[in-house]
């Protein structure tokens, strides 16, 4: 029969014969309790901070959710900066063949540079980057990311499943890889893809409004 102090502490987790949680790419020790008293040297360790969240379909949902709005929001991405790139590419080709007459040149060129700016923002928002977990001697270490898939190419196979199998060892290494995961890809889409796009559909619109003021410029001095 449990107590008010066994409700307070939690129910115990055997994880003496399970393998050793990972997340980030470094293990996360367990205490070990034997007889009623722990550990020390466990004790000490780090704990996930999902240690006190009981697995449930709740959680579950909400992991699920968030991981699919940003998969919906990455296509998003990709395809505004297709649409980007080619608008983009048209109007540079359509200003460069357009610029052999005197009345537009120099408003088609200005728009045209303009146009190519906003071309290199778009390709830079679905050009496929990440930078290398190997490090050399001397250099801190790097944080890896298990479910990231550039992160497992770089180990063998046989860690490759010993650091998944220590994040299955328990619902809360689960819970915090998922977590860390959903960040790294929001990190992804708001410093990557979409500051890119930002800038490509700023560049794009700020060239007509240029070639506008230019024109008029050039019909009142004529």
């Amino acid at each position: 029969m449990s107590g008010p102090e066994e409700q307070r502490r939690g129910p115990d987790l055997d994880l003496r014969d399970g393998p050793t949680p990972v997340v980030g790419g470094a293990p996360v020790e367990t205490a070990r309790v034997e007889g009623g008293r722990v550990d020390g040297a466990a004790a000490a360790a780090p704990v996930s901070p999902f240690a006190g969240v009981t697995g449930r379909r709740t959680v579950d949902a909400l992991l699920q959710t968030m991981t699919q709005d940003l998969v919906a929001l990455s296509g998003q991405a990709d395809l505004k900066a297709s649409i980007m790139i080619t608008a983009s590419s048209i109007v540079v080709s359509v200003s460069i063949t357009a610029t052999r007459y005197s009345q537009v040149r120099w408003s088609l060129v200005t728009l045209s540079v303009f146009a190519v700016a906003a071309l290199a923002n778009a390709i830079l928002a679905v050009l496929p980057r990440h930078r290398s977990t190997r490090v050399g001697v001397g250099s801190p270490p790097q944080p890896v990311n298990p479910l990231y898939f550039a992160h497992a190419a770089t180990v063998g196979a046989d860690d490759y499943v010993r650091q998944i199998a220590g994040i299955c060892a328990a619902d809360a290494t689960v819970y915090e890889a998922i977590t860390r995961q959903v960040h790294a890809l929001s990190f992804h889409l708001e410093h990557r893809k979409f500051r890119h796009l930002r800038r490509a559909y700023a560049w794009f619109v700020t060239g007509f409004v240029a070639a506008g003021i230019a024109q008029l410029v050039i019909l009142a001095v004529r």
